[in-house]
């Protein structure tokens, strides 16, 4: 099992356990929580550049997961250390079909801020700047010859969304 199958298992597993973990929701939106998260990884096209040739990768949708921990401040804001994978099959490089994937493994510091707490619906909006590893995995078109490189890049992300309380202590984000 290669290292990024094991850590999105991780992940997931992790997910799973902490689905009754103390969270934002509250009553009072203060205090440390933890979360765990499991999603589509929507991508963008990832340059491939190379000592004779630059060109796009297409990658297809895959999946994202992630772990974090996190305080609330009871005033709407919270802070959270997040750690996420996203893994994407690569569809074309250029305009040739092609074969192969990308792994990332980031980690952010992220800020939020709840809108309407102690809702049933709490929308909410966030940043998070930290480092992300990027791997291109056996990357190649049909009859090409293959990539395999990885790169450390700074990273960042913008979120927003709902929150749905299913109970005291558990919402679905």
């Amino acid at each position: 099992m290669s290292i990024y199958k094991y850590i999105t298992a991780l992940a997931v597993a992790g997910a799973v356990a902490l689905a009754g973990a103390v969270s934002p929701a509250l009553a009072d939106d203060k205090g440390f929580y933890a979360e765990g998260r499991a999603g589509a990884s929507i991508p963008t096209d990832s340059s491939l550049d190379t000592a004779t040739s630059n060109q796009d990768a297409e990658l297809e949708l895959g999946l994202a997961t992630g772990l974090g921990i996190g305080y609330g401040y009871g005033n709407g804001f919270r802070g959270a250390l997040e750690f996420d994978y996203h893994g994407n099959d690569v569809d074309n490089v250029g305009s040739t079909a092609a074969s192969g994937d990308f792994a990332t493994l980031s980690l952010m510091v992220s800020g939020y801020y709840d809108f309407f707490r102690n809702k049933k619906f709490q929308p909410y909006v966030g940043l998070g700047v930290g480092f992300a590893q990027v791997d291109a995995d056996n990357v190649s078109p049909v009859s090409g010859s293959s990539i395999d490189d990885d790169d450390l890049a700074f990273a960042f992300h913008g979120s927003a969304g709902v929150s749905v309380a299913l109970s005291e202590r558990t919402k679905l984000t």
